[in-house]
C-alpha cells in the first residue's frame, strides 16, 4: 500500500503505539498468553476428540474413535460431513451472507434420509429467531439477549429446555465454553454462536472452569444435583 503523505504514517505509527501498550485481554483466568487452539476434548465421547486446523486458523476435521468429521469451505458455503463407525451419519450444508458474513442457513441430511432445513434473523448481529423446516413440520425458535449473551429461548412447540441461562461478567468468552463446545461437537457448527461471557448455570447445572497459565480453560464441569458430573479437559496447540 501506498501513503501519500506524513500524517497517515504519523496516525498509523500512534495507533501501533496504543495498541502496543494495550493490556492482554482476561478471559477469567487471568491474562490471556499467545495465540492458541483447542487441539483435543476429553469426557464428551468415551475417547478424546481430537481438532485439526487449516492454515488460515478454520478447523478442518474432527476425530474421535469411531468418529470422523470432516469441513469443506468454499466462498460463502461450508459443508461438514460427518461418518460414524466408518459410515456416512450426516451432512450439513451452511450457507452465510455475503456482506454480513453471519449464517443464514443449514441443510442437513442424515443417514436415514430425514432432511432438515433451518434459516436465521439477527438483530445488532445476535441470533433473534430460528425456523425450522422439517420433512412433516415448521416450528422456530426465540431467543433472548442481554448484554451480548444469550439467556433464554422460546420454541414455537412450547418446550423450553433451556430456561434462564446465567453468565459469569467477569470471565469472556472463550471456545471452551460449555455450551459452545457442547453444541459444536454435536452439530459441528454453533447456530446461536458466541456470547459475550461463559456460561455459568444452564439446563445442566452448575458450570465451573480451572484455567491454565496461560489463562486458558484447561477443565469445565457440569453439576447438577443427582445426576453425575460432566468434566471436560482441554488440550491447546499455540503458536
Amino acid at each position: 500500500m501506498n501513503f501519500k503523505s506524513i500524517q497517515i504514517l504519523a496516525f498509523l505509527a500512534l495507533v501501533a503505539l496504543f495498541t502496543s501498550c494495550k493490556k492482554p485481554e482476561d478471559k477469567g483466568g487471568g491474562a490471556i498468553k499467545g495465540s492458541c487452539k483447542i487441539s483435543a476434548v476429553t469426557g464428551y465421547f468415551g475417547s478424546p476428540v481430537s481438532f485439526l486446523y487449516d492454515s488460515t486458523g478454520r478447523v478442518d476435521t474432527m476425530v474421535a474413535a469411531g468418529f470422523f468429521r470432516t469441513y469443506k469451505y468454499e466462498a460463502e458455503k461450508v459443508t461438514i460431513s460427518t461418518s460414524k463407525n466408518n459410515k456416512f451419519d450426516t451432512r450439513a450444508i451452511l450457507t452465510y451472507n455475503k456482506d454480513t458474513k453471519l449464517l443464514d442457513s443449514v441443510s442437513v441430511m442424515d443417514k436415514d434420509g430425514n432432511y432438515e432445513h433451518r434459516t436465521y434473523v439477527y438483530k445488532n448481529n445476535n441470533t433473534v429467531m430460528e425456523y425450522i423446516f422439517t420433512n412433516s413440520s415448521i416450528d422456530s425458535i426465540t431467543y433472548i439477549w442481554t448484554g451480548g449473551n444469550m439467556t433464554n429461548m422460546h420454541p414455537s412447540n412450547g418446550v423450553s429446555p433451556a430456561g434462564s441461562i446465567k453468565y459469569y461478567s467477569s470471565m469472556a468468552f472463550q471456545e471452551g465454553d460449555f455450551n459452545y463446545m457442547n453444541k459444536f461437537i454435536e452439530k459441528g457448527y454453533v447456530p446461536v454462536g458466541k456470547t459475550a461471557n461463559l456460561v455459568q448455570a444452564n439446563y445442566s447445572g452448575n458450570i465451573n472452569y480451572k484455567f491454565n497459565s496461560n489463562g486458558y480453560i484447561k477443565q469445565v464441569s457440569s453439576v447438577f444435583e443427582g445426576y453425575p458430573t460432566v468434566n471436560y479437559t482441554y488440550e491447546y496447540s499455540c503458536k
